[in-house]
């Protein structure tokens, strides 16, 4: 495991921590507020519906079995989001990852055909829902959310490399965990974690390479062991800024 994804898990961790922290306290929101002088709760209305957040951050990468995927890279993106009822808003995501990709050209020796890293941008798009944890109300400033979304994720890369492989567009399922703190009704402060689906096809060439003389390679991939399609993790953490408001 390398040293980035170790340190990735442990912010996940931290973060989660701090989340089941503030599940556990959240059922007891009505107790805590009628224990309390509305001036002294703990807990306080979240008067806005929308709201526009720009963050920025770290996308893990993940290269993949044949490892010619998305490597890490940073993220830099925008979200709106609106109420629909209760606790559930509506949220739209759009950012865009500056990533690398390692080039295989199977028809060379193996010790040969690795090359790069290369360039390959990525814009990754979804809608979805959001649950917030502590409803309409923030706590102590305090207001973590969960969500899913369903989205594309796409590559500025169009190059095809030796054997026929390149990145396509594909759907990608986004759950979402995170946490806003409220220093006003109209500015949060946001911590988040992603987790975005990358799925690769693998062309037929890495399991049965030949030379130009059409004579058999050493496989890039086992097609004893390995499917031609692969879907990956690629995670996610940021921070962000949201602005609230009443459209």
């Amino acid at each position: 495991m390398s040293k980035d994804r170790r340190s990735f898990d442990r912010a996940i961790k931290r973060l989660s921590a701090v989340l089941a922290l503030l599940i556990a306290c959240s059922p007891a929101r009505l107790a805590a507020q009628v224990g309390h002088a509305p001036g002294a709760s703990p807990f306080r209305d979240l008067n806005t519906r929308q709201s526009i957040t720009v963050f920025g951050g770290h996308f893990s990468g993940n290269v993949a079995e044949a490892g010619t995927g998305a490597d890490a890279g940073p993220i830099l993106g925008v979200r709106v989001r609106t109420r629909l009822s209760g606790p559930i808003d509506l949220m739209a995501t759009v950012a865009r990852i500056s990533s690398e990709r390692m080039v295989i050209d199977p028809t060379q020796p193996v010790g040969s055909r690795l090359s790069g890293p290369v360039d390959m941008g990525l814009v990754a798009a979804d809608l979805g829902l959001l649950f917030s944890l502590t409803g309409s109300k923030s706590w102590r400033g305090f207001a973590p959310y969960v969500g899913a979304g369903l989205g594309i994720v796409a590559s500025t890369d169009s190059r095809v490399d030796p054997g026929g492989y390149r990145i396509r567009t594909n759907f990608t399922i986004v759950p979402t965990i995170g946490i806003q703190y409220h220093v006003s009704q109209r500015f949060a402060l946001q911590l988040e974690a992603r987790d975005n689906t990358i799925r690769y096809e693998w062309p037929r060439a890495y399991f049965f390479p030949v030379d130009a003389s059409n004579n058999p390679l050493p496989f890039v991939l086992d097609p004893a062991k390995l499917d031609d399609r692969d879907v990956t993790h690629n995670r996610t953490l940021s921070v962000g800024l949201a602005y609230h408001f009443n459209f």
